[in-house]
C-alpha cells in the first residue's frame, strides 16, 4: 500500500460511539493497511501548521513526491 499524509479534523458535537479508523453504528467497517505515525492535537492546528507537518512528515518517510507541486515544503522541510 502506498504512503500517504491522511489528518482526520472534527468540529461540532460528535454524537453515538465513534472509532478513529472505522465506524460503529450502522454500519461497521475497519482499516486496511499499515500505520507509520499519529499525532494528536489538543486544537485544530492551523493551516500554516498544518502545512509545515504535512512537509515534515513528507521528508521524513521520503513521500515528498505526493505533495502537491505548489507546496511550500515541497524543496526542503520546514525549520523549527
Amino acid at each position: 500500500m502506498p504512503l500517504s499524509i491522511t489528518y482526520v479534523a472534527r468540529s461540532g458535537t460528535l454524537t453515538g460511539a465513534y472509532t478513529l479508523l472505522g465506524y460503529i453504528g450502522t454500519t461497521t467497517w475497519s482499516w486496511v493497511g499499515n500505520l507509520c505515525e499519529i499525532i494528536f492535537f489538543g486544537t485544530n492546528p492551523s493551516a500554516t501548521e498544518r502545512l509545515a507537518l504535512e512537509g515534515y512528515l513528507a521528508h521524513k518517510w521520503d513521500i515528498v513526491d505526493r505533495l502537491r507541486a505548489d507546496h511550500p515544503y515541497i524543496a526542503r522541510p520546514p525549520t523549527c
